[in-house]
């Protein structure tokens, strides 16, 4: 049964047969044990409900439970205790990313790495899921590029951009990036890491000058 199916009907009938001496006994089936995970009740069959568990499992993995039952007769004496496995199949739950911001990086700062990896902006109830990080769309100043693409830890290089900033002034760039999962399936959305960089205080550099013109008696110029 998969992981998205609501519930399971396990008819009676089907069950292998008892063995009773006492031909004219009726029995009436119970659950002795319930499973770990889901719940089973009784109506007539027995109904194995997933309710909201099992979301946990990852595309095509496997968790086997079980549950146990016994019956009991007409004269209130129950049976020995016999078990129902159910394997419950895992099936593909979407990724979902957060937007981020990083605010170290200063204008002659050089190369700054991520506070953080982005695996903590990501949310995903397939807890065994890995993944593959990638960039979509590159700052326009700066440049971006990942120490560890498995959980989306990143570096940030200020390069030569951002000499027109002036002391503590600031400016944002951004990058936006995605998932891959190990199924090969995307995230839902791309999320985008807004970048602020602070300037510093450059040299005032002044230039000799040459003046050609004023003449002996020229007056002012």
């Amino acid at each position: 049964i998969s992981e998205d199916e609501s519930s399971l009907n396990i008819n009676i009938d089907s069950l292998p047969a008892l063995f009773d001496l006492d031909l004219n006994d009726e029995f009436t089936y119970v659950v002795s044990t319930q499973p770990n995970e889901g719940m089973v009740y009784v109506i007539n069959d027995f109904i194995f409900a997933l309710v909201s568990d099992f979301q946990d499992l990852s595309l095509d993995s496997i968790q086997v439970i079980s549950f146990g039952y016994k019956t009991v007769n007409q004269n209130n004496n129950y049976s020995n205790e016999a078990f129902i496995t159910i394997p419950i199949i895992g099936s593909e739950d979407p990724t979902t990313l957060n937007d981020d911001s990083f605010d170290d990086p200063i204008e002659d700062g050089g190369v700054y790495e991520s506070n953080q990896p982005l695996i903590n902006q990501l949310s995903d109830i397939d807890e065994d899921d890995a993944y593959t990080f990638e960039f979509v769309e590159q700052p326009n100043e700066g440049s971006v590029s990942w120490i560890d693409t498995s959980i989306g830890s990143f570096s940030f290089d200020v390069g030569s951009d951002f000499q027109y900033l002036s002391e503590g002034e600031t400016t944002t760039v951004f990058f936006t990036y995605r998932t891959t999962n190990q199924n090969g399936d995307q995230s839902e959305n791309d999320a985008t890491v807004i970048i602020t960089v602070t300037g510093t205080d450059d040299t005032t550099t002044l230039l000799d000058d040459l003046l050609n013109g004023p003449t002996e008696d020229g007056g002012q110029w």
